[in-house]
């Protein structure tokens, strides 16, 4: 069936998906690297990170005998202003993921629709596994193994022409393909991601979650006792950007075209002074429908209270301690690397 791979290209493309690759679906060197990650502790109170462990190890605990995994990115929004641009006192800051709908209920029925495309092109007997992000697969990993980028310093999944501003979704199949070639990875000797974090939350292609503002926001439950960790958290109310922020490969003009994923005027760069008059109600009722529904009123309203502690303090002094060597990024340099220090190979 290694003919049909173009194809499936052409239809996933055709689907509103900005990258698609094939990649054999086997067990990925990054499992031990997974698992060590788990056994230090770095997952933070992430319990189902745990718990799915070893079922992580192989794509055919999702599909036994799979052949395959088709893996695909869809671009969203990143526009101005980015988080360090605001005005830190008076404004929160919620992430570009969560400006608009949620990716789940826009990917997941696409994917589906491809699956079955593709089950109509081939005998019925074959299979087909879909997810976006809540299955136990390494998808970066193998996102990685399909040709859509390089793992940056940050973590994150970077492709030159997309930056690192896209979703990752997947289909495990029982067919075989024909399957693309990794990209190199070109971070060079940049640095500027890991000199941004307010946390100190990264060293080169690692993350401790623990120190992680987008974690702490979206994902640790219960309160946030460490008042030098309060503190750095700034304003951010869910989510962080600024590794992907400063990183050269996210300078590029912002790709993204699926209206379903414009921000909402309400969340982007929300006032905290409005923020203080909503309730449980009014929350769900802004919320509905976007990633910021999963984070939760509970989680909700302790991120605020510690964004209204931050807003007390300067700005300037907030953005100063992300980056102790050289002060607050400019407009114009936003520290970062100049072009020598990128590979570009």
């Amino acid at each position: 069936m290694s003919s049909l791979t173009p194809h499936i290209k052409t239809k996933a493309q055709a689907l509103g998906f900005d990258l698609v690759g094939m990649a054999a679906a086997f067990p990925h060197p990054d499992f031990s690297f997974f698992r060590q990650w788990i056994q230090d502790g770095h997952f933070g109170t992430m319990e189902y990170l745990k718990r799915t462990l070893e079922k992580r190890a192989n794509p055919q605990t999702l599909l036994p005998k799979a052949q395959s995994i088709i893996c695909v990115g869809l671009s969203y929004p990143a526009s101005s202003p980015r988080s360090f641009e605001r005005d830190e006192k008076n404004r929160g800051w919620i992430s570009n993921y969560a400006w608009g709908l949620d990716y789940h209920d826009i990917m997941k029925p696409r994917l589906h629709l491809l699956a079955n495309w593709i089950r109509g092109q081939t005998s019925s007997e074959e299979k087909f596994y879909c997810g976006v992000d809540t299955s136990p697969l390494l998808e970066r990993s193998y996102a990685t193994r399909a040709g859509l980028g390089w793992i940056g310093k940050n973590t994150m999944l970077l492709h030159p022409k997309r930056g690192s501003f896209f979703f990752i979704g997947f289909i495990l199949t029982t067919l075989p393909l024909t399957y693309d070639s990794p990209l190199p990875d070109r971070c060079g000797t940049c640095s500027a991601c890991l000199n941004i974090c307010p946390t100190q939350a990264l060293t080169p292609h690692h993350l401790d979650a623990k120190r992680c503002i987008a974690y702490l926001t979206l994902e640790h439950k219960g309160d946030i006792e460490d008042p030098d960790l309060r503190k750095k958290m700034g304003t951010y109310l869910a989510g962080c950007d600024l590794c992907q922020e400063v990183c050269p490969w996210n300078q590029k003009e912002n790709l993204a075209h699926e209206k379903n994923l414009a921000a909402r005027p309400l969340l982007s760069c929300p006032s905290l002074k409005d923020l203080k008059k909503w309730d449980k109600k009014i929350f769900e009722t802004y919320t509905a429908g976007t990633p910021l529904a999963w984070v939760g009123f509970k989680k909700w309203q302790r991120n605020l209270k510690i964004a209204l502690e931050n807003s007390q303090e300067s700005g300037d002094a907030f953005l100063s301690s992300c980056c102790p060597e050289g002060g607050v990024p400019s407009k114009a340099e936003n520290r970062h690397p100049r072009k020598g220090d990128i590979s570009t190979t």
